[in-house]
């Protein structure tokens, strides 16, 4: 990232430009058309970063500062040794820190930071808090009244992840993609830091996101307070509720009641272990061992929901985000689909006031204190949600309702619904 920063600062507007690197090979790039210092200076050593500030000439002033260093070493961070941990840190952090404490005031102070600190990332999280400190430290200096800017980002193109190999790379890419994350351009991606530079914001992410893939993955195993308000993620969980699993219910039961009960389960789990396997990318659905936890069997969240959606267009079942992770083994989820499939079909509903009057004959066997407290509460919140601006009198009946003893409540109720 720091080459395409380099390029986009000289064209707008930098004077000079310094720029530190851990390559004693490298060179000045010649086609920036502004001078252009190169220094093996180590940020995260004071002494060489404190002599290389003072070397910047007094007709030049050191305005800005753009700290893009970092280093991905993916990995759990229980496998990491603690050079490894620390590598990852030191690049990010103490190179903040030192920044931080010698370049005084500014006009800018830029962080590269990364998205794995603002959601986390998978088998990044050396990576993911060495990150959250840039943010933090931007917060901090926010309230020092001193400038700064941390952008939290997404892949960018022709930048690497840090896989070992080409074809390590490519295959990053595509799950990332598969996920929802897709690679931003650097000329995009350079826009939107000047943008949030110039509202002087202290934390801003910028990625790009398809939210129709990521956000039902990223909530699998649990809700995401942090995602739950986008209008993106609303509009997709809404468009999500509304589809009908395209296949018929009915008859795919009608062929299990065929079958003895022993049967029905284990044409279920087969079913099961089948869309498993090919949402794994097995031919055999043997690699998918009935009572084996779907997480050992190698589901993440992106899997469990592709799963979700097969079972729901095989068996016309719709099944929450979270099933794989509620119901955790084939065996499992075959019993709670069978549930499903075996249900009684739902008694007819009658008209309101038969179902009133129904509701009355319910309440007047209620003799215990407690229960008909919880009905109390229930049929509070009921008359609040019938109440509206326009309608004076069934506002007023909630507000009646709401300061009425219980035996007053009671008595409302044999009047009004018996």
């Amino acid at each position: 990232m720091g080459l395409p920063a380099a390029r986009w600062l000289a064209a707008h507007g930098a004077r000079a430009l310094v720029l530190t690197t851990d390559d004693p090979s490298a060179t000045a790039p010649d086609d920036l058309g502004v001078p252009v210092t190169v220094s093996t200076c180590d940020p995260a050593d004071e002494k060489e970063l404190a002599a290389l500030l003072a070397a910047i000439p007094a007709d030049a002033p050191l305005t800005a500062v753009v700290h893009a260093a970092g280093t991905l070493r993916s990995g759990p961070v229980a496998d990491l040794d603690l050079a490894q941990a620390a590598a990852t840190l030191d690049a990010k952090v103490r190179g903040a820190a030192t920044l931080h404490r010698l370049t005084g005031e500014l006009e800018a102070f830029v962080l590269f930071s990364s998205v794995a600190a603002t959601w986390g990332g998978g088998e990044q999280g050396a990576f993911a808090a060495a990150n959250a400190y840039l943010d933090a430290l931007a917060h901090h200096r926010h309230a020092l009244g001193l400038p700064a800017t941390a952008l939290a980002w997404g892949p960018w193109e022709g930048v690497g992840l840090g896989a070992a190999d080409a074809a390590g790379e490519a295959a990053r890419r595509e799950q990332l993609r598969r996920r929802g994350i897709l690679a931003l351009s650097p000329e995009r991606a350079l826009t939107a830091m000047a943008d949030a530079v110039r509202h002087g914001e202290p934390v801003v992410t910028v990625a790009d996101v398809d939210w129709t893939a990521f956000a039902p993955a990223f909530t699998a195993a649990r809700p995401s307070p942090l995602l739950s308000d986008l209008p993106d993620v609303r509009d997709g969980v809404t468009a999500d509720a509304a589809v009908e699993p395209a296949a018929d219910t009915s008859s795919l039961a009608a062929r299990l009641t065929a079958l003895p009960e022993a049967e029905q389960h284990r044409a279920l789990t087969d079913l099961v272990r089948r869309e498993a396997a090919v949402v794994l990318g097995h031919d055999d659905p043997d690699a998918m061992p009935t009572g084996r936890p779907f997480t050992e069997l190698g589901f993440d969240s992106l899997a469990a929901v592709n799963l979700r959606n097969r079972l729901g267009t095989a068996t016309g079942v719709r099944l929450s985000a979270t099933a794989v992770f509620d119901h955790p083994s084939p065996a499992a989820l075959a019993d709670h689909l069978l549930r499903h499939l075996a249900a009684p079909p739902a008694a007819a509903v009658g008209s309101l006031d038969e179902e009133l009057d129904r509701l009355a004959g319910v309440l007047s066997d209620v003799s215990d204190e407690d229960e008909r407290r919880r009905a109390l509460a229930r049929l509070q919140g009921l008359v609040g949600r019938l109440a509206t601006p326009a309608d004076g009198d069934r506002a007023s009946v909630s507000e009646a309702l709401g300061t009425a003893s219980d035996e007053e409540i009671f008595r409302f109720i044999d009047s009004e619904l018996s």
